[in-house]
């Protein structure tokens, strides 16, 4: 029988994955209002790093945010955050996701790197797989050389090496509890590049002007502060109550959502050989987390 702190922790982190998958909607309701793209997704961010500071003011937690451990990570997936969003505005949705969750091969990559941990067969194999996909997806079966199209492509891609680095040091943390002060770093880190990127990226500022932000800011305010920072809160509050393993194959639900939502209103944008491509990785990610869970089984 499953306990309740297992089973809530399973319902939290599958709902608030499967509706962050759906995250793309409300960005466009705001983008529509006349606010740029990158100024939307700023205020969006900014809106939850609001969230973010009245919530570890709460748990009291203002002097963990002088822990460097906490601003490494909070970097690493801020940044991913970053690259995430843009790779949405500037790409296909879906290509975008697909690209993301190359993340398994990329932690197995940085556990070398930085660690020195030596892969087992089946890291071996989760990299040959996700690579594979990454092949047909990004190749499209229309060239031999698989180079991301657009920028977008290459955001997506990063966004998920970001993230599986941000994991990877999470995992050998100096402190490995999970603190209110870790997701709040990684809010505000998150924050700062996308503004430096929408300054970088020379986002038109007079989108910000008195019509648009009077139509748009309420929408980034409610999702910023109702909708992103609480699914993080859900997203990070079930996985701790879970195996690693089952936290990680639950967050997969963004995908179903994802592209589901997206076909369904936008069309879908992917030729056959990039749905096949897109559907390897994720095969990437499940082999790993099959594998994870088996290792835990017998420790």
């Amino acid at each position: 029988m499953v306990n309740k702190p297992t089973l809530a922790g399973a319902v939290a982190t599958l709902i608030g994955s499967a509706i962050w998958g759906l995250i793309w909607l409300p960005l466009q309701s705001i983008e529509s209002a006349g606010i740029s793209n990158f100024w939307a997704i700023v205020l969006i961010q900014f809106s939850a790093v609001i969230a973010a500071t009245l919530m570890v003011m709460y748990y009291k937690e203002l002097s963990e945010l002088k822990n460097l451990d906490n601003w490494l990570i909070g970097l690493c997936m801020g940044s991913s955050t970053m690259l995430y969003f843009t790779g949405i505005l500037l790409s296909d949705v879906v290509r975008v996701i697909f690209l993301f969750y190359s993340l398994p091969a990329w932690a197995i990559l940085w556990n070398v790197a930085f660690y020195g941990v030596n892969p087992i067969r089946r890291h071996y194999l989760v990299v040959v797989i996700a690579l594979s996909g990454l092949w047909l997806l990004l190749s499209g079966g229309e060239s031999w050389v698989p180079v991301p199209q657009n920028a977008g492509d290459w955001c997506g891609l990063m966004a998920g090496s970001m993230w599986g680095l941000g994991l990877v040091f999470l995992q050998h943390r100096t402190n490995p509890t999970p603190r209110v002060s870790s997701l709040t770093s990684f809010v505000f880190a998150g924050g700062f590049a996308l503004l430096a990127m929408a300054l970088i990226e020379d986002a038109p500022l007079e989108t910000l002007n008195a019509v648009s932000l009077q139509a748009g800011l309420p929408m980034a305010i409610l999702v910023g502060v109702g909708l992103q920072f609480p699914l993080m809160v859900f997203v990070v509050w079930g996985a701790q109550r879970l195996q690693a393993a089952t936290a990680a194959l639950l967050t997969m639900a963004e995908i179903l959502t994802a592209t589901v939502s997206f076909s369904l209103i936008e069309g879908n944008s992917l030729n056959a050989v990039s749905w096949v491509g897109g559907s390897i990785i994720v095969l990437a990610g499940v082999v790993d987390i099959i594998g994870d869970s088996r290792t835990q089984a017998v420790g």
